[in-house]
């Protein structure tokens, strides 16, 4: 077969099995072998450049493949976000969201902060992602979702706000080689489903005191649709190695203006309030404004790959780590002094610290029996006063039993309550 007479470059010619490229700086067409698979051939040294490749078959690489190279194949861990598809509620699915503080509620991991409006949040289970809506490119279905509406309105006075966010402890984050001259980019994705279209603002910030952030646009109202973002690395600020917070991720709804009268910052630099919240929307502006977001995933490098889907129990023991509630039933427990008595009590999970203990419902009553008497009556608190070196188990106090308790007696205690340890960054 005759070579074309005017090839462009890399125009590619095929006689049989070998292909040749036409290289226009040395004006001759270079040999490039095709596979044959019935021998078992592969590729050594050609080399085609400029082009798209397609296999049709298996691909073998020896070698190093260079690039921001990702399979398009799920692989495991990718995804740094514990229960980003929301599966875990441990707390339940529903919630007030005022305040003047950070509340963990509804979906395990997720805190809000609302200092605005009056509002709800809940974790959904209906009406989620479905998998065929417009650019769900893998399918990707998402039957629980996170969601806050506003009950009343309000203006944002200067320093209101109101957040969604997730915390990373930084001895999860030391890949990222933060702080040097190797830091790596991460990608961000996430659905989002909102009653108010425009341009909102989402940032990372660090324990070093600096950030990035980023614009989405909601181009439709009540419509989900996935947003991709990706974040250059910071060669300034090594994240400490430990359990403590080392980075987090803010979707900013809206704010005052002491967060919102600068610029976004879309390049690292020291935290500024004024550059957290400059593109955002009027949520808190009249009743039943919503905002919605499922899916999440922060991954490193500069693509988006396919959603990292995990089982229920891998999630439930990612996020035990933060927070677990153990049903007490019936415990071994000694008198410590003569109105509370001390209960050993074991976690699913070690967790990250030790951890604040409440009781779940005080109301369920506590009884102790001994070999003379049964009490039972309410107690009014619950401390503990030590743990084993793994934070697996931990000596719980029950505080303001009404008496009739013997220092350092052994006691059956019996209650219907759960006692709810949390150990949240």
């Amino acid at each position: 077969m005759a070579f074309p007479a005017t090839p462009s470059n890399n125009d590619v010619h095929k006689v049989g099995n070998r292909a040749f490229v036409w290289d226009s700086t040395l004006g001759v067409w270079d040999q490039v072998r095709e596979v044959d698979r019935s021998k078992n051939e592969t590729f050594t040294d050609d080399a085609i450049t400029s082009r798209d490749l397609t296999v049709t078959g298996d691909l073998t690489v020896t070698g190093t493949v260079s690039g921001d190279f990702v399979p398009s194949a799920p692989l495991s861990h990718r995804n740094m976000i514990i229960n980003g598809a929301m599966q875990v509620a441990q707390r339940g699915n529903s919630g007030t969201a005022t305040g003047g503080s950070g509340y963990y509620q509804t979906a395990d991991r997720f805190i809000d902060f609302n200092n605005t409006v009056a509002a709800t949040v809940t974790r959904e289970t209906t009406n989620g992602v479905l998998g065929t809506e417009n650019g769900n490119t893998f399918n990707d279905a998402f039957p629980c979702s996170w969601k806050w509406i506003s009950t009343n309105s309000a203006s944002p006075g200067s320093s209101d706000r109101i957040i969604f966010m997730y915390r990373f402890e930084g001895q999860d984050l030391q890949h990222l080689a933060k702080g040097t001259d190797d830091a790596k980019a991460v990608t961000l994705s996430f659905w989002v489903k909102s009653t108010q279209t425009g341009n909102h603002q989402v940032n990372i910030t660090d324990d070093n005191s600096r950030m990035i952030g980023a614009v989405y646009a909601v181009s439709s109202a009540n419509t989900w649709e996935k947003k991709v973002i990706t974040f250059a690395g910071d060669t300034i600020g090594i994240i400490d190695n430990d359990n403590s917070q080392g980075m987090a991720l803010e979707w900013w709804l809206c704010a005052g203006s002491t967060y919102s009268s600068g610029a976004v910052p879309t390049s690292w630099e020291a935290n500024a309030a004024a550059d957290r919240a400059v593109e955002q929307q009027p949520y808190s502006s009249a009743t039943s404004r919503s905002w919605q977001i499922t899916g999440i995933q922060l991954e490193v490098g500069s693509n988006a790959t396919p959603f990292e889907h995990r089982s229920y129990g891998e999630e439930l023991a990612m996020c035990q780590r933060y927070y677990s509630q153990v049903f007490i039933g019936i415990q071994a427990g000694k008198g410590n002094g003569t109105t509370s008595v001390g209960i050993p009590m074991i976690v699913p999970v070690p967790m990250k610290a030790t951890p604040s203990v409440t009781l779940a419902d005080d109301s369920l009553g506590f009884s102790r029996f001994n070999d003379s008497a049964t009490n039972t009556d309410a107690p009014t608190g619950v401390d503990i006063s030590g743990s084993d070196a793994w934070n697996s188990t931990f000596y719980c106090n029950v505080t303001g039993l009404s008496g009739g308790i013997t220092d350092n007696r052994g006691y059956t205690i019996q209650s219907g309550t759960s006692l709810q340890f949390e150990a949240e960054l």
